[in-house]
Parts: C-alpha cells; sequence; structure tokens
C-alpha cells in the first residue's frame, strides 16, 4: 500500500486539530481547497489568538447524516449547556444586524449574571445561585473544549464553529435574537 497523498494528510490533519493556521503559502491553500472541494469539504477562513486559521467545514447539502448504521451519531447538548451558550451568544453578538462570528469577547461574569437571572428570576437579589453557576461554569468549559466558545482567551468570545453556521440559521437566530437571555445592568442592582 502506496503512501497517502499530501493533501489527504493536510486535510486529515485539519480535521483532527479542529483549526490549523492558515497557509501563506497560496499554491499550498489552492491545494488544501481543491482536495477539501473533491471531499465534499470546504475551507472557512477563521482568526484564532495565534491568528489567521482554517475550519473544515462541508458543502452543503454534502454534510454527514446522522445514523448509528451510518457512523454517524450526535450527542444532544442538555439544556443547561443549550442555555448557557444562549446566553453566551447572545453576550458576544449583541447586534443582530452585524455577522456573529467572531463576535465581542466579554467577560464569564456578564453570561453568568444573565444566567442567574433566568435561572430563577421570582427570587429576589441576594439568593444562592451558586448550584446553578457551578452547572453554568461547566458548560462554558464544555463549549470551550467544543470549540462553540473560543477556548484561547480568558474571556467568553464565540468559538470558530460558529463560523461554520449556514446562512439560514444565523437568519432564525436574527429573528430570535431578543429571546436569547441577556445581562441587564439593571440586573446588577
Amino acid at each position: 500500500m502506496g503512501e497517502p497523498a499530501s493533501d489527504a494528510v493536510a486535510l486529515a490533519r485539519l480535521r483532527a486539530t479542529r483549526v490549523a493556521p492558515r497557509p501563506s503559502d497560496l499554491p499550498a491553500l489552492r491545494t488544501l481547497k481543491a482536495a477539501a472541494g473533491r471531499a465534499g469539504r470546504i475551507l472557512v477562513d477563521v482568526h484564532v489568538s495565534t491568528g489567521p486559521g482554517l475550519l473544515l467545514g462541508w458543502l452543503e447539502g454534502s454534510e454527514a447524516t446522522d445514523g448509528f448504521e451510518r457512523g454517524v451519531v450526535r450527542r444532544e447538548p442538555s439544556q443547561g449547556v443549550l442555555l448557557t451558550f444562549a446566553a453566551c451568544l447572545r453576550a458576544c453578538w449583541p447586534d443582530p444586524d452585524m455577522e456573529p462570528y467572531p463576535g465581542r469577547a466579554v467577560p464569564d461574569g456578564q453570561v453568568l449574571a444573565a444566567l442567574a437571572a433566568v435561572a430563577s428570576p421570582a427570587t429576589g437579589p441576594g439568593e444562592d445561585h451558586s448550584g446553578s453557576e457551578r452547572h453554568h461554569k461547566g458548560a462554558i468549559r464544555l463549549l470551550r473544549a467544543t470549540g462553540h466558545i473560543d477556548p484561547d482567551i480568558s474571556c467568553i468570545r464565540l468559538g470558530p464553529l460558529v463560523a461554520l453556521w449556514a446562512p439560514s440559521d444565523v437568519a432564525v437566530l436574527r429573528a430570535f435574537h431578543d429571546r436569547l437571555p441577556a445581562f441587564a445592568p439593571e440586573d446588577a442592582r
């Protein structure tokens, strides 16, 4: 059996590392884009803490479908993780007329305050929310590990996977942007 082609190895490396540095060599970039296209994939430009990068996405209509028999099993996130990500999304994407990625960076406390307000709107100020806050902090760690939140900075900023969202998905989120959990300065009183 022969050696795998270098572009196949480069695509496998990109898939394994999620984000790779963008090649400065134009012919190498063209070769990588062509290899991605032959595999039903696209390269998406992202900016990470180390500089410009590439993320491997799917050509529209080429994404693998779910199904154990197909070898693709998607794990559904818990309601707590979804709620935490919704608060991160609203905090980092304050203007729905703009593109969500990369969004702005916000302190963790802003997201946690929005989540505390949602978790128990009926309770008064000074209530102990330490249990739910621990769960939300755990969800933030999970979202960093999966690339939904940038794992390389100390505050919260949307991660490179958000750059893969289809325009139709972003349009739906724009329509419901005002329903995402948000921190209001009056909540801090």
